[in-house]
């Protein structure tokens, strides 16, 4: 099992559900088939809306509708047993971001150094997206990376109304591919 892979989105297909006893993931709506999908051991799962659940590695595939994570300690716990109906998504970003607590779920959040919504997120940034980041104007021109591969991005609006982004390479990496974000990155 490598550390990371090129995949930024792997699978995302239908709603799934979270058990926190046994630490399998199952469909819950949708056309999910992790076996044909090529889902591996290894992999990392992230759920809800923009990672607000949280994310965890693939540890096993029990069958087509089925999947078991290594642990749910980096999911957050809204009571009960499971989180159902839940989108996701399955790509091979970097497993020792799911420790570091800079990461943690929600993605999106109003505490912090800003008292406006910021977003933390890691993805995946292919050669020809730095490369147009770094040429844009704007605010769009504020999300340029240093180095293609996977990259942590934190963004906020400052008290002054201004967009603030900051980003931090995390494995500098020209073989991003399987694109799972254009809006701040577009492929053209």
């Amino acid at each position: 099992m490598a550390l990371w892979g090129k995949s930024e989105l792997i699978y995302n297909s239908g709603k799934v559900t979270i058990n926190f006893s046994d630490k399998q993931v199952k469909r819950h709506s949708g056309t999910i088939d992790f076996v044909a999908a090529g889902i591996k051991t290894g992999d990392v799962i992230t759920v809800g809306a923009a990672g607000s659940i949280g994310a965890a590695v693939v540890s096993a595939i029990v069958g087509v509708h089925t999947i078991s994570i290594a642990s749910t300690n980096d999911f957050v716990y809204a009571g009960g047993n499971q989180h159902t109906n839940q989108d996701y998504y399955i790509n091979e970003k970097p497993k020792y971001t799911l420790e570091d607590s800079t990461f943690d779920a929600p993605e999106l959040r109003t505490t912090g150094f800003s008292t406006s919504i910021f977003t933390r997120s890691i993805l995946g940034v292919d050669v020809a997206e730095t490369g147009i980041a770094r040429t844009a104007t704007g605010n769009a021109g504020k999300y340029a990376v240093e180095h293609a591969g996977w990259v942590g991005i934190t963004s906020y609006t400052d008290c002054h109304g201004n967009l603030r982004v900051k980003s931090e390479t995390l494995v500098a990496f020209s073989g991003i591919s399987s694109d799972r974000e254009d809006a701040l990155y577009p492929d053209t």
